[in-house]
């Protein structure tokens, strides 16, 4: 790595400083980004996984790096917030800490995809190296049926939130039509 170039974990670090150092921070927002950065750190990798312990350590292709989504890497996509080519700057508000509406891993893509993803290639059902392309990546979102749009997880999210708060009122049967009679 050249010398002037610091590195994207350095970024994420004076981002979280520059939020934590603000009085405006809420108790809560400080929580969050605890939370995220133990789970999503460069050295929060599990040691010995199992479960979907062992799909997110995967996450980490490279010893001591940030870790990225299968999409983003073998695309080789620019972390979030970086210059994408000349004449253009830094954006730190861009890097994910935690304060995002959705789980977000450290390329910004949604977590729960992220996880579909990398479950596919680890079962080899999705080829490790497909041909480069935007096509291969839209087929494998077909595929797995999410959408890429934050505000369609956060509405999935809010109405997984509503039935399980329905279930816990109403019991296991709750808002299920039956035929019976």
């Amino acid at each position: 790595m050249p010398p002037n170039v610091i590195p994207y974990h350095q970024h994420i670090t004076t981002r979280r400083n520059r939020v934590l150092a603000n009085p405006q921070t809420t108790a809560a927002e400080r929580q969050a980004i605890a939370r995220y950065t133990a789970r999503w750190d460069r050295s929060a990798r599990p040691q010995n996984p199992t479960g979907i312990e062992e799909i997110r350590a995967r996450l980490w292709r490279q010893i001591n790096g940030v870790p990225k989504c299968y999409k983003c890497f073998r695309g080789r996509e620019a972390m979030p917030g970086m210059p994408r080519g000349p004449g253009t700057v830094l954006d730190l508000t861009m890097l994910p800490i935690g304060l995002d509406p959705i789980d977000l891993v450290p390329c910004s893509c949604a977590w729960e995809e992220a996880i579909v993803k990398e479950y596919l290639v680890a079962k080899d059902i999705w080829p490790a190296d497909p041909l480069p392309g935007p096509s291969n990546y839209m087929l494998l979102d077909g595929l797995i049926g999410i959408s890429r749009a934050p505000n369609a997880l956060i509405d999935r999210n809010v109405r997984i939130t509503e039935v399980q708060r329905d279930i816990q009122a109403h019991g296991p049967d709750a808002g299920i039509e039956t035929d019976e009679i």
